[in-house]
């Protein structure tokens, strides 16, 4: 598995409580397993998901961002968090991302973010992100398409904390769809529309641009 995703298990979040489910049978579910955690008196945290992979399942309770193994539940690394995660969901991103090698989390301001390994939850760092504003933006695997305050696009990559798309002649976004600014493809490919009415296909994966076309 490249950790983007993993077909047929479900982690689903409780009060104080993270249940694993497997559905890789048609037409059956089975609890994997079931953790019950701390909670102290007015205490309100939310617990968040981030990466699911074959080999790991990133989530977020209080001020701890925890790894664990998505079928036994066992913990691989536990980190205390530098900032703090955002508090309110903004549709098509998740504040918590990434794939096998790489975990991001975004900060309370929506711009700041801490990196991680996925592989053993070593910090790579923090940063802050000139984001124009958080609800044109969205996440795909490790990385995080925004537009600036000038509506040009940034590639995020969580992998090496750069926007891959610096080198790239200037996209500048239009607001042709008041729901999405991006349509996501399988494979890490998303497709915008330019302010000039022209196509732009990107690979996330590979950080660049397949092709823009005019409409």
């Amino acid at each position: 598995s490249n950790g983007v995703t993993t077909p047929g298990l479900v982690p689903l979040a409780g009060a104080e409580q993270i249940t694993m489910v497997s559905c890789i049978v048609p037409d059956k579910a089975t609890v994997l397993w079931n953790r019950r955690l701390a909670k102290s008196e007015a205490d309100n945290s939310m617990i968040e998901f981030g990466p699911l992979g074959a080999d790991h399942f990133v989530w977020h309770y209080r001020d701890e961002l925890h790894c664990s193994h998505p079928l036994t539940g066992q913990d691989l690394w536990v980190r205390r968090l530098r900032l703090s995660p955002a508090t309110r969901p903004i549709p098509g991103v998740q504040r918590i991302f990434g794939d096998h090698n790489t975990t991001v989390v975004m900060g309370t301001d929506l711009s700041s973010y801490e990196r991680f390994s996925t592989r053993d939850g070593k910090s790579l760092g923090t940063g802050r992100l000139s984001i124009g504003r958080i609800s044109d933006a969205v996440t795909v695997g490790r990385c995080l398409l925004f537009p600036d305050s000038n509506s040009q696009l940034h590639l995020f990559d969580g992998g090496t904390g750069l926007d891959a798309l610096q080198n790239s002649d200037p996209i500048i976004l239009g607001r042709h769809n008041p729901d999405s600014m991006f349509q996501v493809l399988s494979d890490g490919r998303v497709v915008t529309v330019t302010s000039d009415f022209e196509i732009v296909l990107l690979d996330t994966i590979a950080g660049k641009v397949v092709f823009r076309t005019p409409a």
